[in-house]
């Protein structure tokens, strides 16, 4: 029918649903030693039936320990919960969310038109060893972009497919489908009409206590985001892709890797960018509250700074002025002040933070706030020591501090490296 969705046949995400014992979608998902997810209750019949073996590999096992697959049971019940209601909206952000059937034809039509253009390729590979060296080939290609390069992400997401459990297979190749996806466009719509995106959230369910996986998915997820093409968000929206990598973010903070908290930030703020959709999906599942707790864990991480400024910036940027309430309601304004102080000599942090800040005081009753932390003495050292920024310059001017006189022909320069800073 015209209303089911579009995305939701596809075998590859559903796969890793099902409870490897009793082949059924499972509802309390929990992790063995042996690295595989089974429903609770099926494995602890299989242990209590006097087997100590792995029920996938048959090799014994050093432990009996179940985890909980906490990213696998939320995204398992996001699925259950969109086919039970048939994405009827009851709140404004379901109504966000919400995709029209009109919208979905258009989709089903740039699918069917690309995915005739496009010959879907098998591999076999006769050891992990052959698939690395396969994948190693690829990532040492000097240039990307060509036509032929579709050919090499058949054989990535192959190797996906071929090898679902083997670790470290599945982080060099997901690592060549960010790599490949972050410098052409092309290549983006080859990935998303294979299928990429439901697998490579399925890899990451699968292994959701690997720091490496998580880092990799959502470096794929992130370029993928990128450069916004329509059908590809929509993917990802409908997939669900934001309660995976949200996952991530508080992995990062559990495990306190500042890498995956980079990789998780740097999605969220390419998610966040192209459509409101996306921005009140993330808000409405806690993103601004796990940002700000990563600020708060890598306070002295000059990176995550900036990409937790960049994340929020981008969540800001839309004309939903709860959004910017929820920002200050969460504690934003104290951990802005806080990284521009830390970081007062990096003038990427300054500008971000400055970025941050014109968005958010563009609100009265937030500039008040701002006043209140100390920001306007932060902003006037800002401007003293990178005059030339044009973020810092026009958030200086909005809480009224003197800003220097500079040539007609540098104010230009400088807008045009601003612009081209931001685009590429």
């Amino acid at each position: 029918g015209e209303n089911k969705n579009l995305f939701r046949t596809c075998s590859a995400m559903e796969e890793v649903f099902l409870c490897s014992i009793t082949h059924e979608m499972m509802r309390d998902p929990v992790v063995a030693e042996d690295g595989y997810s089974y429903e609770r209750s099926a494995i602890e019949r299989w242990f209590s039936g006097g087997h100590n073996t792995s029920p996938m590999t048959n090799l014994p096992l050093a432990s009996l320990e179940l985890r909980p697959n906490i990213a696998l049971r939320q995204t398992i019940s996001s699925f259950r919960q969109q086919n039970e209601t048939g994405l009827q909206t009851r709140t404004e952000v379901d109504e966000l969310v919400h995709i029209e059937p009109s919208e979905e034809r258009e989709v089903r039509r740039r699918v069917e038109m690309e995915r005739t253009s496009h010959v879907v390729e098998t591999f076999v590979f006769s050891s992990t060893a052959e698939a690395c060296q396969a994948v190693k080939e690829v990532l040492g290609k000097p240039t990307r972009g060509k036509t032929s390069d579709a050919h090499d992400v058949h054989l990535l997401l192959g190797v996906i497919r071929a090898f679902p459990a083997v670790e470290k297979v599945l982080a060099l190749s997901l690592r060549a489908l960010g790599d490949a996806a972050r410098v052409s466009l092309p290549l983006k719509s080859v990935m998303a009409y294979n299928h990429a995106v439901p697998l490579v959230l399925a890899v990451m369910c699968r292994f959701p206590e690997s720091l490496k996986i998580q880092a990799m998915v959502c470096w794929v997820c992130e370029n993928l985001a990128s450069q916004s093409v329509y059908n590809r968000n929509i993917m990802l929206l409908q997939y669900d892709a934001a309660t995976p990598v949200l996952n991530a973010l508080r992995l990062s903070i559990v495990h306190n890797c500042a890498d995956l908290a980079l990789r998780a930030l740097f999605c969220i703020e390419a998610f966040a960018w192209p459509t409101k959709r996306f921005t009140m999906s993330l808000i409405s599942k806690g993103a601004i509250l796990s940002i700000l707790s990563t600020m708060e864990v890598f306070s002295d991480n000059g990176k995550v700074q900036y990409a937790a400024c960049s994340a929020l910036e981008n969540l800001s940027n839309h004309d939903f002025i709860d959004i910017k309430r929820c920002l200050v309601r969460d504690g934003a304004v104290s951990r802005i002040v806080k990284a521009m102080q830390d970081f007062s000599d990096r003038e990427l942090i300054q500008e971000q933070a400055c970025l941050l800040c014109h968005h958010l005081a563009e609100l009265t009753e937030i500039r008040a706030n701002f006043v209140d932390e100390g920001l306007v003495p932060l902003i006037n050292d800002a401007i003293g020591k990178f005059p030339k920024s044009k973020a810092i310059r026009d958030c200086a001017k909005l809480f009224d501090v003197a800003v220097p006189v500079i040539s007609c022909l540098e104010t230009r320069i400088n807008l045009l490296r601003f612009e081209l800073s931001h685009f590429i």
